[in-house]
């Protein structure tokens, strides 16, 4: 028998390299891209447009860290090299993040460990999962599927399964999911780690996001996906300020999009719109879990 989740979690966590982090900072967490190779089978291909236009003209511009938070290529379904000819303008856009900025690769289920060493050229050094220190309280990213053991101990047999099942029949992957439902397992095990453990936990994986007690997920907060009819969603740390952000295009129809509630910034003259979900300051989700946050008093 292999570890419990809960012990592997912790495992997970204790490894996990830390980073201080100021209320100054700003971070842009983005997963579940599942980059291909071009094909009508490439998950990527329907947003590629849109992820390309916010992150080299919003993000980057205005000086946001990114985060890799897991399944940013689909290597069940195609090559590395395949995947990074096809989209070497997002590598190249990644490696300007590198090279001026600062960017932080986690690995998901999808893009596993023995690849890892192809894209040392454009990702640096990569992580099974990163905490970051904000004063006292500690943020923690992993891609999420580490609370399956299925998922963990069975990846080979996940790999037979698209080579002989998923991918002759050309089933894509789970689009962004905007729809409220109930909480996963996964979910669940993920906000009981950060709620036994008073650490505010990040993840991807489920393709849909969550902010919190507003999603019925304490201290568990999620990216979302950057694929599929709906556009992409991000969770943005601030300067302090944690935002669930969803970004679209003129493609995405009304039946998608909240405009009652949420009102859509313009991106410059592009036809991209920006809509922030929900949004919440770091000090108040810390003081609301009592996770320490002794220094935080007075902080600017």
């Amino acid at each position: 028998m292999g570890p419990s989740v809960e012990e592997h979690l912790e495992h997970v966590f204790s490894g996990a390299p830390v980073h201080d982090i100021r209320g100054s900072d700003r971070f842009v967490v983005v997963s579940d891209m599942h980059m291909g190779d071009g094909s009508s089978n490439d998950d990527f291909l329907r947003t590629s447009s849109l992820f390309k236009g916010v992150f080299q003209n919003y993000y980057f511009e205005r000086g946001f860290d990114l985060i890799l938070n897991g399944d940013i290529e689909d290597l069940h379904k195609f090559m590395f090299e395949r995947v990074v000819r096809k989209w070497r303008h997002i590598y190249e856009l990644f490696m300007r993040f590198r090279e001026e900025l600062s960017l932080f690769r986690l690995h998901g289920n999808h893009d596993p460990w023995f690849y890892f060493s192809r894209g040392d050229s454009v990702f640096g050094r990569q992580f099974e999962a990163l905490r970051m220190r904000f004063q006292e309280a500690d943020l923690f990213f992993l891609h999420g599927h580490q609370a399956s053991n299925w998922i963990e101990r069975m990846h080979n047999l996940n790999r037979i399964m698209f080579k002989t099942v998923i991918n002759p029949l050309r089933i894509p992957s789970l689009s962004l999911d905007l729809g409220k439902k109930g909480i996963t397992a996964k979910e669940s095990r993920l906000s009981g780690f950060s709620l036994r453990n008073n650490v505010v936990t990040f993840m991807g994986h489920t393709h849909r996001p969550l902010f919190g007690t507003d999603s019925g997920t304490p201290l568990l907060y999620n990216s979302g996906a950057a694929i599929g009819k709906r556009g992409i969603t991000t969770l943005e740390i601030d300067r302090g300020q944690l935002n669930l952000v969803h970004w679209f295009d003129r493609s995405v129809v009304r039946m998608y999009l909240d405009t009652d509630i949420h009102e859509p910034e313009r991106l410059g003259r592009k036809d991209i719109y920006r809509v922030v979900l929900n949004s919440r300051p770091l000090r108040e989700i810390f003081r609301t879990w009592e996770i320490p946050h002794k220094a935080l008093v007075g902080h600017g």
